[in-house]
């Protein structure tokens, strides 16, 4: 199970190598990107496995235009967290769009996970890109009408760069 991102908009693809089978959740509900279904069939070809056969699954749609991170993200966790289920059935199950509420789950998950790796200290200079806000206040406006899509950038290409002071 991998995001992948068309340039501006991100969608979820799940592999199952033992039924020849990708999935494909866009919460646009886009056709499958000509691009990901080519790496995919690339991933089959190394594999030894035969041409994918895709399943594109129906999942909660995003209402507005810069969501799809998290609702990738939220894919991902409501797979990972029902083991028991199959990818389809995790989907059927869900509700036709998500909520502020179920969005805000994994931004303060996310913001969690990130919080674990940020370590500076007197001996290391710890440098971002910030936008001149402290990393929690843009943590914490992740998702806010002004980051609007520019908290994408942050969110899947935070570098920090660790040296000695």
């Amino acid at each position: 199970m991998f995001p992948y991102n068309s340039g501006n908009h991100w969608c979820l693809i799940a592999i199952d190598f033992s039924r020849d089978t990708a999935y494909w959740m866009d919460p646009l509900r886009n056709r499958i990107n000509n691009d990901a279904s080519d790496v995919v069939r690339m991933a089959f070809g190394i594999s030894n496995k035969k041409k994918p056969v895709w399943r594109i699954i129906k999942c909660p749609k995003q209402g507005g235009i810069v969501e799809c991170r998290y609702y990738v993200m939220r894919f991902m966790r409501d797979i990972i967290l029902s083991s028991n289920r199959t990818i389809i059935e995790v989907m059927e199950g869900s509700t036709s769009t998500y909520s502020q509420d179920d969005l805000d789950v994994v931004r303060m998950e996310w913001a969690e996970f990130v919080n674990q790796y940020i370590f500076c200290s007197q001996s290391q200079r710890c440098l971002w890109n910030g936008g001149g806000k402290s990393m929690f206040r843009f943590i914490n406006d992740l998702g806010s009408e002004e980051q609007g899509g520019g908290s994408a950038k942050f969110m899947f290409n935070l570098n920090f760069d660790f040296r000695r002071g």
